[in-house]
């Protein structure tokens, strides 16, 4: 049998499940702080940048940002609450999904979910 349950726990409240499938190992989602939270903000200016370059990218310029989340899925999952904001200095509050995977070309997806706005799905090499 090739799925294999590892491990079933409560850590600081959660319910975890860690599971081998098809050789990936999820974890848990841990939160950003301090120095991982400073790189996952610059990962997000860079990837606006290479969005804002493109022609069918939106221009959008980081605010403030709230807080995020990282999980190792196959790659890594950085989801961040943030502020954004776009050329008519509007403010829109997004969550915004970075998960990057270094061995692809275009190894990074983001997904920029705004309040009364459509969702953005692009890929970005960087």
């Amino acid at each position: 049998m090739t799925d294999t349950l590892r491990a079933c726990f409560m850590v600081d409240g959660f319910f975890c499940v860690n599971v081998i499938q098809s050789g990936y190992r999820m974890s848990v989602k841990k939160d950003l702080t301090g120095m991982a939270l400073m790189a996952a903000e610059h990962q997000l200016r860079t990837v606006l940048r290479k969005l804002a370059e493109s022609d069918e990218g939106p221009d959008y310029r980081v605010g403030i940002i709230f807080g995020g989340t990282e999980q190792l899925v196959a790659g890594s999952l950085k989801t961040l609450i943030v502020t954004l904001m776009d050329l008519n200095n509007l403010k829109h509050n997004c969550e915004v999904d970075l998960w990057t995977r270094p061995w692809l070309t275009d190894g990074t997806e983001v997904t920029i979910r705004c309040e009364c706005m459509r969702t953005l799905f692009k890929h970005v090499d960087y």
